[in-house]
């Protein structure tokens, strides 16, 4: 619903949802509340994907399985800090994001174990990781992807490649593990030059499913040609 200021009034009314009528009939309810909105769910939550917005304020009841349904999480970068953040236990894809009021925010070794507090990553099978983030070194990117034992898709810009092309224990950790890709969509070719091109068939010759952009034919037929296992190739042109 939509929110004015008056934060008490709208809580006021989310707690009549907390009265021994819904109590007596295990209907329990959390609330959340941000600078333009005011929800309320009966928990376990419902859905299966959740966005944990920057702004939000939540009022939550202290059961441990509130978000065993949710598979699909959006965390922003900033929320990470959050000591009171809730565990996901079942999600399967993770997107994380920046704060709009920071230029490319760092992602580093403290963030991957704020991760592990909140999400179960055994079960992670996607992630992706905004353009506008820098990630400090190769190892950050190897050490997240090795504690994802069954990731095999990853959404990620090609300036990040480009910048850890160098790195052979990161190149062969996503050649063997990574099956479906998605290069963030620019308004320019994805490989500025052929040698980048066959580089990035040699680092993910074992992808079957790629999102990329490209403007030219020979690239199209070059990626087509060594890239044995794709099934599925969509083009930004």
């Amino acid at each position: 619903m939509h929110k004015n200021n008056d934060d008490n009034n709208i809580q006021d009314k989310f707690i009549r949802f907390q009265n021994d009528l819904w109590l007596g009939k295990h209907w329990f309810t959390e609330y959340e509340l941000s600078n333009y909105s005011a929800t309320i769910y009966t928990i376990p939550y419902m859905f299966n994907s959740y966005d944990f917005q920057l702004d939000t304020q939540r009022y939550s009841h202290q059961l441990v399985n509130t978000f065993d349904n949710a598979k699909i999480l959006t965390v922003y970068h900033a929320t990470l800090k959050d000591p009171c953040l809730c565990y996901f236990s079942n999600v399967t894809s993770l997107t994380i994001l920046p704060s709009e009021q920071y230029f490319k925010p760092r992602l580093g070794t403290q963030d991957i174990r704020s991760l592990k507090k909140i999400i179960n990553f055994s079960n992670l099978k996607h992630i992706g990781i905004s353009v506008k983030f820098r990630l400090k070194e190769p190892s950050i990117l190897l050490r997240l992807l090795q504690d994802l034992p069954q990731l095999s898709s990853i959404v990620i810009s090609i300036r990040a490649l480009e910048a850890f092309s160098y790195d052979t224990d990161l190149c062969e950790y996503l050649n063997k593990t990574i099956k479906k890709l998605d290069i963030y969509k620019y308004g320019f070719c994805s490989f500025k030059t052929h040698y980048q091109l066959e580089e990035f068939c040699k680092t993910f010759s074992n992808v079957e499913e790629l999102k990329c952009n490209i403007d030219r034919m020979t690239d199209l037929l070059f990626l087509l040609k060594h890239l044995s296992k794709l099934t599925n190739l969509k083009g930004y042109l």
